[in-house]
């Protein structure tokens, strides 16, 4: 559980360091829990510093863009 809050700590301060734009986080706002979303993420793979960490967000950050795309074209 103290690795889990860790981590959590952690994504939260990449995500207070960094500026997205109204497309990025209209994406990552989509999540219906972001904080376990990139959490869960993070698991899946195994990194170990903030780099890669940040990386895992940016990664979740452009598939959660990728998703929205899909779907707005969907609707069309």
């Amino acid at each position: 559980m103290a690795y889990q809050i860790a981590i959590k700590n952690d994504i939260a301060e990449c995500f207070s360091e960094t500026h997205y734009t109204p497309q990025e986080a209209k994406a990552l706002l989509k999540s219906r829990n972001l904080l376990n979303d990139v959490y869960d993420e993070w698991l899946g793979n195994d990194y170990s510093n903030m780099e890669n960490l940040r990386q895992t967000i940016d990664d979740f950050k452009d598939y959660k863009i990728r998703s929205e795309k899909t779907h707005s074209e969907k609707e069309r």
